[in-house]
């Protein structure tokens, strides 16, 4: 009975009724019912027993003779009471068990998923940070800066090579043997970077029965420090190759992992990207890709340590014995003569070669549209437009630059409708004569408007990259009551603003600037080099001081918010790169120890902090190599930077020095 009562106990408990949000209340219902029964026929029998142990001795004997009390029923009903109680009990606990067992693997799903969720998340961050390590610049939103810089890209000026037998060929994937590379080789100035970004924006909206073949582009641009190696080229093709095909990433994922971030700042970087590069190209499951590199004539091949253009095209070949689902898109100058660089290991036919002088087609549809503009703009009459249309046609060669030089000229000094024709006979029909007419008339500009020209031109043409007005202002050494706003638009057609930043107009525009200085300045033209490095040491000395951004030490890295009027924003080039400047190929010029000494004693730790502020502490390791190695008299120099790195060393117990 004591068994029974504990059995009732366990069954009829709360915690054993409902099983997370599922109830048994009415199976417990029932199997209370059996019970109450088992426990009445229990009673009965003990209370008989009873009753019968107190009655008269020989009647009980008599009774039990003629089966009168029936004790053998009374049992076989306690045992069928038992045995429907046991057998709602295992009906109970096979429904129990089976619901907790169904819970438990609901429990394990969602376990899984949960760890599943952070193992995508972890892998996504560690991709991340993988991508991160990779990209040197974006090239699609260089390609969009490029399109800002330039005039409108028209689809009259690209659509024509769409229906050329060259671009038919190119994009031909169903042909083993069509074209893989496509060349478009023109003289500067013909448009060769706008038509390679048509090309790219029409493969992209073109449609494909196969999976469309991916895009990954390079623009080398001579005016970006980080866009001018084949190094640089590579590391932005493989980044554009993993953001589209990540399977990829097995096979640059330990390198990335044992080597660090830091493995990309070696000068012999370029052979196991290229080697890692080739063996992604060669994956079976790998999605045909169209790659680009843009303006290969632009590549800086002035470090003897560093690959070159040759190593690059050298690597392009190898890609194409390697696998047909690559199509490779060049352009420069045809002095680079891509097509002799890789014709002899290849097969006729597969490089195809597009001069894009030879197509009248697109400067004409450009000089139509500026026309319009004169038109519209500044209402010019359809006569003096017909001539313009003329004579502008007779004397472009096919060169968009000098259209849009002419056009920027007659529009920037408001030339009378009047003079217009005129204005543009009197234009030299080829780009360096064009910039050298311009040169004249800064120089006949009057006061002391030549001498801020030439500073503004010179900071920018031997600056690492376009500049802001703050930082022009620095580099350029104009007074402290003149500001670059009003002296960029005096350049002539030589400079061009986007997002508040200054660039050179094109490269040919900067080769003859350099030129012009090399010419005119002792030195061969590096003495501007040395003087934008001391005006950058001079700025810093003047800004950088202890927590400039007044950071509280509470404050993560990340959460660093740049203030308004940022203290930093004249100086975020000077920063970066007034080592390099103060030791390019300085011809003759000495490195100022004393001033640089002075410098690094007082705001070393602060250059540090700036340099971590602007994202750019990374640069400071070569940055000081550098200037151990071009120190003259380096001894205090070198000592200076030894005992104030030291400390940190011992902190981060570690030193990349």
């Amino acid at each position: 009975m004591e068994w029974y009562c504990s059995l009732a106990s366990h069954l009829l408990s709360q915690e054993n009724i409902d099983l997370k949000g599922q109830s048994y209340q009415p199976v417990v219902n029932e199997l209370e019912g059996r019970v109450v029964a088992l426990y009445k026929a229990l009673l009965l029998y003990q209370m008989k027993s009873v009753c019968s142990y107190y009655k008269n001795h020989c009647l009980v004997i008599l009774r039990s003779t003629i089966n009168l009390d029936d004790w053998d029923g009374e049992i076989q009903g306690i045992e069928s009471a038992e045995k429907a109680v046991l057998n709602d009990l295992r009906h109970y606990y096979a429904l129990y068990s089976k619901e907790a067992l169904g819970h438990l693997v609901r429990q394990v799903q969602e376990c899984q998923k949960i760890l599943s969720d952070f193992h995508q998340i972890q892998q996504e961050h560690i991709t991340s940070q993988y991508l991160q390590q990779i990209r040197i610049v974006d090239p699609q939103a260089e390609m969009v800066n490029i399109q800002g810089r330039n005039d409108k890209l028209l689809p009259a000026a690209y659509k024509w090579i769409v229906d050329t037998p060259e671009y038919r060929g190119f994009t031909n994937w169903s042909d083993p043997g069509s074209c893989q590379v496509l060349w478009l080789s023109g003289p500067a100035g013909t448009g060769k970077t706008m038509l390679v970004i048509g090309i790219i924006s029409e493969i992209s909206r073109q449609s494909f029965n196969m999976a469309p073949p991916g895009l990954a582009y390079f623009f080398f641009q001579a005016s970006r420090s980080n866009m001018t190696s084949p190094t640089d080229a590579l590391r932005s093709l493989i980044w554009m190759l993993l953001i589209q095909q990540p399977r990829l990433f097995s096979y640059i994922r330990e390198t990335l992992t044992n080597a660090g971030a830091s493995y990309f700042d070696s000068p012999g970087v370029f052979w196991p990207l290229a080697e890692i590069f080739k063996q992604m190209l060669a994956d079976k499951d790998l999605t045909p890709v169209y790659l680009t590199l843009d303006a290969l004539d632009e590549c800086d091949e002035r470090k003897a340590e560093n690959p070159g253009l040759a190593h690059l095209l050298s690597l392009v070949s190898d890609t194409l014995s390697i696998t047909d689902k690559v199509k490779w898109l060049l352009s420069s100058r045809p002095e680079i003569n891509v097509y002799n660089k890789l014709k002899n290991k290849q097969e006729s036919g597969e490089i195809v070669e597009l001069n894009v002088q030879s197509r009248p087609e697109p400067v004409n549809a450009y000089i139509k549209h500026k026309l319009s503009d004169l038109e519209r703009n500044y209402e010019y009459s359809k006569y003096v437009l017909d001539e313009m249309s003329q004579e502008i046609r007779q004397r472009a060669q096919n060169t968009f630059l000098w259209v849009s030089l002419v056009f920027k000229d007659i529009i920037d000094n408001n030339v009378a409708e009047y003079d217009a024709v005129d204005r543009i006979k009197a234009s030299p029909s080829s780009l360096i004569s064009l910039y050298e007419r311009l040169m004249t008339r800064i120089e006949n500009l009057p006061s002391r408007d030549p001498r801020f020209c030439r500073s503004v031109l010179a900071a920018v043409c031997f600056s690492y990259r376009p500049l802001s007005y703050a930082e022009l202002h620095v580099a350029s050494g104009l007074p402290a009551n003149v500001r670059p706003q009003l002296i960029v638009p005096k350049c002539g057609s030589f400079l061009t603003v986007q997002d508040n930043r200054v660039y050179m107009i094109h490269a040919t525009a900067r080769e003859h600037l350099v030129d012009y200085f090399k010419s005119s300045s002792p030195g061969n033209g590096n003495c501007h080099h040395h003087d934008i490095g001391k005006r950058s040491i001079q700025a810093l000395s003047d800004t950088l001081k202890r927590n400039i951004y007044s950071i509280t030490p509470d404050k993560e890295s990340t959460d660093v918010i740049v203030p308004e009027k940022d203290p930093l924003a004249s100086v975020r080039y000077s920063c970066e790169f007034w080592v390099d400047h103060l030791c390019e190929d300085r011809g003759g010029q000495n490195i100022d120890d004393e001033r640089v000494f002075s410098f690094l004693e007082e705001h070393f730790l602060h250059w540090l902090e700036s340099l971590s502020l602007i994202q750019k502490l990374p640069t400071a390791v070569p940055s000081i190599k550098k200037l151990l190695i071009n120190s003259k008299v380096c001894y205090n120099t070198y000592a200076c930077i030894q005992l104030l790195i030291f400390p940190i060393c011992l902190q981060n117990r570690e030193s990349n020095l």
